[in-house]
């Protein structure tokens, strides 16, 4: 065959293309599917090339009827294992398709693919990534400038005053239109035609029906004068009107006068010519034909709209009282801080005085870019750690509490408000005594506490707990027994009428609870972290794991439970009890155990283990914050992640209200009204929920801060305003007031109205329990898996047990065997070659003079410096096999939202299994079943 010309296109379709030994072929479907490559299976426009087996091609070239007869011969010689064959159509399917039947042809189309893969490619890039050119001018770019109308008016300056709260808050500027406003420009219409806002026109006109000028000031006055002017379009649609009525009366005139109707026609007619003729008009109805219709408009506009007289003032007396939608707010009434102490430092807690209610101690921390970061500092080095204010003096603070440590939490002493408890970063427990500071508040004796910055008393710890007692990890939460009970070294919980003894919880990351017991007895100040009598623990209590193959439990704060004592007074063994309870929030879940009894050994030390009686993980993140209503002490509120819940101490199981939100919360507190409580979220929103009105979103939220809320807390009231605190990680703390909720109701409406509803809500979670509790117990379907689940895990433990004693086998065998060829005598020749190697060895060391300890600790050094660099490039090779995961729980963190919904969907998917064996015919059965039963009920229902 004779060499043709190849021409490239830009199309992977060869359709119009003369290349040497690219044969065109018809194929059917079958033997398309035979080949493999049919027509939107194997090959598509997209990519219409296939590979096709040379066995399969030969033997349809066999065929007498088969398009790839004719070409028998080439595909007999061909020695190649595989054609290319490709799909030469521009429809969707068709039977067009070619062939090559020679190596050089099938090198031609790949040459050709690749080539208009590089071109597709380039012209992408070139689409994406564009080039900047250097401007030719031309001379068109004057000619433009010369036109183009500039505005010459000078800019007006205009002054934006707005409340300082709207500085921070995020606002959505737009364009607005003249068409868009309600009290912007408008065309006066008659009262028959149609109102539209309009854009605002030229006015330029002047009109005869104007009154005498005075000056006043009127509504339609702009603040600043323009030049402006106006244009009214008109028809006049009485131009043809008087023509028209004279003709009427014509004709009248002449039915009624005609009695001789031939002799009287000529005259009419001459008449009628006569009247035709054009006549001289007066000019005043020149001036009533081209203006008539605007005359009588003015008149309408003026009859409907006095342009000259002021109707504002008309309108202000009528008093009209305009209704207003009330949006409650926070409104800020102070605000407490110091640059100069709290700078680049978070909130980490918040505790009121007992008596003195205006007082208040907050603590900082240290805080890096996105993280807390614990600082401890040498002995010597005190920085001030936590701050007392005033609410009625937020100006500066009053009194500045230092250690080298940080302060996680912190507490005042609810009997004896001289003392200040504070949780380290250590996990050390520190105590203040600010009774001078207290006592001497308008004395001069103030000033031996008084430092040198900004005169600002200063205090020092005076206790701090021994390092071995304490905990290992930062302290998150600390909690005070009441003053009538105590708890005995042996975990007993009793009454007590002493009253300088008091008992307090912390609790750690460490997962474990202390319970200390600290004496208030007049003592000397030390400033020595060995002086721990007044401060001691009485005993630990430790989270054991909720199950055996569980991890063990993190936790970050914790409530003691806090039933109404009027409940328990018949039964001191009850009401003794039920103090042991400790609901737990952990970076897990929410948990809830109780401690038990032990014999006392008279360590300081001494453990006792906790006893969870129920884990819940309603919360998609670790439980930071656990809050007691003041209202209902049995009712409690937690946050974890994008989830809050409402709880009751007598029932677990479930949550008596949650809902999960699009906020990452990170502090809440209850309100001042039953039922009403405040969320702080990641994003410096706070969020007022009520849940007798709206169970569905909150009232309103509101944006207080641009870092996060950290803490929030109930304020006392002040001047008779009820107050809620907010503290943000950018060490500001703010009192807000907290808006009237619940103006119509009375407050011991709303107080019934809460405890039925916990009332009500526990007992519904209750009997729901209890019914599916019997229904699990009893169904035989469930009863059936729960025990197959028992035999497999049996059946899964005797096999790691057989494992085991394999194993030990095993390796009491390798010992035995290693024992035996060890005790075995060692042949002659084996001793002397032993000896010998032995003696060469001394011999070289000793011409060396080499000394074998000098070099195996000269070697020591290369050793671990290998075994380093092994260790860190393992570790990298472990980052890099495992980046995959770390890409999806970064992603997790930044987006739960969409993680959670492929794990969900995930998760469904595993749980719906499709029945294969059951064809649509099966499921249309079961459907006419349902419905023929569903049928046979209704019409059951309506005959009864």
């Amino acid at each position: 065959m004779s060499k043709k010309r190849v021409k490239y296109k830009h199309g992977w379709t060869v359709i119009d293309e003369n290349i040497e030994n690219v044969e065109r072929v018809r194929l059917d479907p079958e033997m398309q599917r035979e080949l493999g490559c049919l027509v939107g299976e194997h090959v598509f426009l997209e990519y219409p090339w296939a590979y096709v087996d040379r066995d399969v091609i030969a033997k349809f070239a066999k065929l007498s009827d088969s398009s790839l007869a004719p070409f028998r011969e080439i595909i007999d010689i061909y020695e190649a294992d595989t054609f290319l064959v490709g799909y030469s159509s521009t429809q969707l399917n068709s039977d067009d398709f070619v062939i090559c039947l020679t190596e050089k042809a099938k090198r031609l189309i790949r040459e050709r693919n690749k080539a208009i893969a590089g071109i597709i490619s380039r012209k992408v890039i070139g689409r994406v990534i564009k080039t900047a050119r250097p401007w030719n001018s031309l001379g068109s770019d004057t000619e433009v400038d010369e036109n183009f109308v500039r505005n010459g008016r000078e800019l007006f300056e205009i002054e934006i005053v707005l409340p300082g709260r709207m500085l921070n808050a995020r606002r959505t500027l737009s364009d607005r239109g003249a068409s868009d406003s309600r009290d912007s420009y408008m065309q006066l219409v008659n009262e028959d035609e149609k109102f539209e806002n309009i854009e605002r026109k030229c006015i330029s006109k002047a009109s005869q029906t104007c009154l005498q000028s005075r000056e006043t000031f009127v509504q339609t006055c702009p603040t600043f004068p323009k030049n402006a002017w106006t244009q009214y379009v008109h028809e006049d649609i009485l131009k043809e009107t008087p023509v028209v009525e004279e003709r009427k009366q014509l004709n009248e005139e002449s039915e009624r006068n005609n009695d001789n109707r031939s002799r009287a026609k000529d005259v009419d007619q001459s008449e009628d010519l006569e009247d035709e003729k054009p006549k001289e008009r007066t000019p005043l109805e020149l001036f009533l034909e081209a203006r008539s219709q605007e005359m009588i408009d003015v008149i309408k506009y003026n009859a409907a709209v006095n342009l000259y007289v002021d109707d504002i003032e008309g309108l202000s007396k009528q008093e009209r009282k305009i209704s207003t939608i009330e949006v409650a707010t926070l409104s800020e009434q102070a605000s407490f801080i110091d640059l100069s102490l709290t700078g680049s430092r978070a909130i980490s807690d918040i505790s009121l005085h007992s008596k003195f209610k205006e007082h208040v101690a907050i603590s900082y921390i240290t805080t890096s870019n996105r993280t807390l970061k614990t600082e401890c500092l040498s002995e010597g080095e005190f920085q001030t750690r936590v701050l007392i204010w005033k609410l009625n003096d937020p100006l500066r603070p009053h009194l500045a509490l230092e250690d080298h440590r940080e302060i996680y939490s912190v507490s005042f002493c609810p009997c004896n408000g001289d003392y200040v408890i504070g949780g380290c970063s250590t996990g050390q427990v520190i105590i203040w005594n600010i009774n001078d500071y207290l006592n001497n508040i308008s004395d001069n004796e103030t000033v031996k506490f008084r430092g040198a910055q900004n005169n600002l008393p200063v205090l020092r710890p005076t206790v701090v707990s021994h390092k071995h007692h304490s905990h290992r990890l930062p302290i998150r939460k600390i909690r005070w027994i009441p003053a009538k009970y105590r708890i005995e070294p042996n975990g007993n919980l009793t009454r007590s009428s002493i009253t300088s003894n008091m008992v307090f919880l912390t609790v750690s990351e460490d997962g474990a609870v202390i319970v200390w017991n600290v004496c208030f007895r007049p003592r000397r100040i030390i400033d020595s972290e060995d002086f721990d009598e007044p401060l001691h623990p009485i005993f630990r209590l430790k989270i054991p794991t909720f199950t055996e193959s569980s991890q063990s439990f993190t936790p970050l704060c914790f409530s003691l439970d806090e039933r109404n004592e009027n409940q328990s007074d018949g039964n001191d063994s009850e009401s003794e009890d039920f103090r042991k309870y400790l609901w737990i929030g952990c970076a897990e879940g929410l948990i809830k155990c109780k401690w038990g009894e032990r014999a006392y050994e008279g360590n300081l030390t001494d453990t006792i283990d906790c006893n969870i009686l129920n884990c819940s993980y309603v919360h998609n993140g670790p439980v930071i914050e656990i809050a007691r209503s003041s209202h209902v002490r049995d009712v409690l509120l937690s946050i974890g992640g994008q989830v809050f819940a409402i709880w009751n101490d007598d029932h677990m199981d479930s949550p008596l209200f949650w809902r999960r939100t699009s906020s990452r919360y990170t502090s809440c507190c209850w309100a001042n009204e039953p039922g009403v409580f405040l969320l702080g979220g990641e994003d410096g929103n706070v969020e007022m929920w009520n849940i007798n009105n709206d169970s569905n979103e909150p009232i309103f939220t509101q944006v207080v801060s641009s870092r996060s809320v950290t803490c929030l807390i109930l304020l006392p009231l002040f001047r008779g305003v009820k107050m809620i605190g907010a503290g943000d990680h950018g060490g500001l703390f703010r009192a807000f007031e907290e808006p009237e909720i619940c103006r119509g109701n009375v407050a011991a409406e709303r107080m019934d109205w809460f405890e039925e509803y916990a009332w009500r809500e526990t007992r519904r979670k209750k009997l729901f329990a209890s019914w599916q509790n019997d229904f699990l117990a009893n169904d035989p379907l469930v009863v059936a898996k729960r025990s197959a689940r028992r035999d497999e895990e049996r059946e899964r433990k005797a096999k790691e047990a057989r494992e085991k004693v394999r194993r030990e086998q095993q390796a009491r065998l390798r010992l035995e065997a290693e024992e035996r060829a060890r005790s075995a005598p060692v042949p002659k020749d084996v001793a002397w070659r032993s000896r010998e190697f032995d003696r060469m060895k001394q011999v070289l060391l000793d011409k060396k003079r080499i000394v074998p300890t000098e070099l195996e600790a000269k070697r020591a050094v290369f050793v671990t410096t290998k075994a380093e660099r092994d260790a860190k490039l393992e570790k990298v090779r472990n980052r890099i096999a495992h980046r995959d995961e770390y890409f999806l729980n970064a992603i997790s963190v930044e987006f739960p939202i969409l993680s959670e919904s492929k794990i969900e969907s995930s998760e469904l998917e595993k749980s719906t299994p499709i029945e294969i064996g059951k064809s649509i015919e099966d499921y249309l059965e079961k459907f006419d079943e349902i419905r023929r039963k569903a049928k046979e009920m209704l019409t059951n229902n309506f005959a009864s």
